[in-house]
């Protein structure tokens, strides 16, 4: 009897584990058409192994519990006996998989999708590079760039087209500063072939001799060769920052007009105008690194910046992480109605960044406000800090800043467009918004397909969502369909293990035989299963829609509690009519 014991009790243990590799392997094939850029193509691959399987759970366990009670060939045992080896190891995998769908299984999903969305991120980004490129627009084509190397530094289509840029930018440069060309710059057929190495000394020739445009895109040809060359990467550094460098002619910049413009930068960091103060700054620490009230009043310009606006390379930080769907959210207050919405956004610790960012007031009369913003951040406010003084009724404020600005070339920056209304006081570039961030940030999780959210964030979801204009009935749904997965499975495991002691067969067949079926089993337990999920969930969208949240959770408490009494009961009358 152990031995049938362990035979069964490793026959539904291997079943779930051949289950995890069939679905492995389906990633594996699914992945060369997925798009997924090669830095999360393992991880990509577990997430979805680790979907498919959960998918395909229910049916196998079904299966499996029903295929093991066919090794069980042992005369003039009980039924009871027949079942626990099958049931008990059946019943622990059950509980497992719905604690684990219940908490860990649900950011593995987001995390799948954070993969796919990330991957298509870094693909429209090259994308929008080079249409931008094409069209001479260097800014966007750098700026999206970056973004894509913020994503995966790596990947050859980055490498390729951060090399068109910055041919790009240095072509320009050579245009407007004629004399920095070399005249004796080789041609394109003496690049073929060309090693790492041979770029590097070309690079090294060209630095020597003030060319520091050639030495930079040398340099750059070497590492794409070869990106370990820290001596290539040094040069391009330092024939980059020669190129930016303004030029050292003694006679055209005195001590006294440096002065001058120093005075002239800090009177506007007095006026508070911390983005032209940073811009002056900046170009008055490029020519004189070492002059410290520079260096002191650029950094006081720039913390001072950020308190209003917020920067390129933040936002690109955030996007590299994992960026979410759409978010859209109204609010009405004080009989006036407040829209926001952003067509993507990024979570990164106490921001959310916002991409397409527009926001409108509306009054009974018609609108009062409405801007658009390329970008925006959003922070929480706390309710002094808002200025609205509140009551524990009212949620929290939100700023968001609609500036977005390149840290080292403050010179690009973005700029909110106002359709109706303006800024309070003029020039300002941060709103309060009467929205809690918690709350926006619960709600942007609540975007997302209902079985990538987390179990907890569900109850939040449906306590939050009528303050902003969403009904909570789909929240409330999914979080009893979540409580009724550990039901769903146990009953499944009881009737699986039951019907396969019911009509097993006299003949001995084999564990080998009965792994070879039982995909065949979980395939034809998947139809009557996935039918049996289709009338539940009417079912259960039919309570929430005619009774009060309170009465259908009951209803469909005592019908999950109906629905596993009455597995017990089958189990029982299987049992009296099993096979000895």
């Amino acid at each position: 009897m152990a031995v049938r014991d362990s035979e069964s009790r490793s026959a539904v243990t291997a079943a779930v584990l051949l289950g995890f590799v069939a679905a492995f392997a389906a990633a594996l094939v699914e992945y060369r058409s997925s798009g997924i850029i090669g830095r999360f193509a393992l991880r990509w691959e577990l997430a979805r192994a680790a979907s498919l399987l959960a998918v395909w759970m229910p049916p196998l366990l079904f299966a499996a519990c029903a295929a093991s009670m066919s090794l069980h060939r042992e005369q003039g045992l009980r039924f009871a006996e027949l079942l626990r080896p099958v049931l008990v190891p059946a019943l622990v995998l059950a509980l497992l998989f719905a604690a684990l769908e219940l908490t860990v299984l649900p950011g593995v999903r987001r995390a799948q999708t954070a993969y796919e969305s990330l991957s298509t991120l870094f693909r429209d980004a090259l994308s929008d590079a080079g249409a931008a490129l094409e069209s001479g627009d260097l800014a966007r084509a750098r700026e999206r760039t970056a973004l894509a190397g913020a994503i995966d530094p790596t990947e050859t289509s980055y490498k390729l087209m951060n090399e068109r840029v910055q041919r790009a930018v240095l072509m320009v440069r050579q245009s407007e500063n004629p004399s920095a060309s070399s005249k004796d710059a080789p041609s394109a057929s003496q690049d073929a072939g060309a090693s790492a190495y041979e770029f590097y000394q070309r690079a090294l020739a060209y630095y020597r001799r003030g060319d520091f445009y050639s030495a930079h895109w040398y340099a750059g040809k070497s590492l794409i060769l070869d990106p370990s060359r820290r001596d290539a990467r040094k040069l391009q550094a330092d024939a980059w920052d020669r190129i930016t460098r303004p030029p050292e002619n003694p006679e055209d910049r005195s001590r006294a007009a440096f002065h001058e413009r120093k005075a002239a930068a800090y009177a506007l960091l007095q006026a508070e105008a911390f983005l032209e103060a940073y811009r002056a700054f900046t170009d008055l620490y490029r020519e004189n690194p070492g002059d410290p009230d520079v260096v002191r009043y650029r950094k006081e310009s720039l913390d001072r910046l950020a308190e209003t606006a917020f920067f390129a390379d933040d936002y690109r930080r955030a996007c590299a992480g994992g960026t979410k769907g759409s978010l859209a959210v109204r609010v009405v207050e004080e009989g006036i109605e407040h829209v926001l919405f952003a067509s993507r956004v990024a979570a990164a610790g106490p921001f959310l960044y916002m991409e397409e960012f527009e926001y409108m007031t509306v009054r009974a009369d018609g609108p009062t406000l409405h801007v658009r913003a390329p970008c925006a951040r959003l922070r929480g406010l706390s309710s002094a800090g808002s200025g609205r003084g509140g009551t524990n009724s009212e949620p929290p404020a939100s700023a968001v800043s609609l500036r977005m600005v390149e840290r080292d070339s403050p010179l690009q920056a973005s700029a909110p467009r106002f359709l109706k209304g303006s800024m309070v006081p003029p020039g300002s570039t941060v709103l309060v918004l009467p929205m809690d961030f918690e709350a926006l940030s619960i709600l942007l999780d609540l975007q997302d397909r209902a079985e990538r959210i987390p179990f907890f964030r569900l109850a939040e979801g449906a306590r939050i969502a009528p303050a902003y204009g969403i009904d909570p009935a789909p929240y409330r749904m999914e979080t009893a369909l979540r409580i009724s997965i550990p039901v769903m499975l146990m009953t499944l495991v009881l009737l699986g293990t039951a019907l396969g002691a019911r009509f097993r067969r006299d003949e001995e067949p084999g564990r080998l035989r009965m792994m070879l079926t039982l995909p065949f089993l979980t395939v034809l337990a998947a139809i009557p299963l996935a039918a049996a999920g289709r009338a539940g969930q009417y079912l259960l969208s039919r309570l929430f829609a005619d009774l009060s949240p309170t009465g259908a959770s009951a209803v469909w408490a005592g019908f999950l509690a109906a629905v596993l009494a009455l597995s017990f009961l089958a189990v029982g009358r299987l049992g009296v009519h099993a096979s000895d």
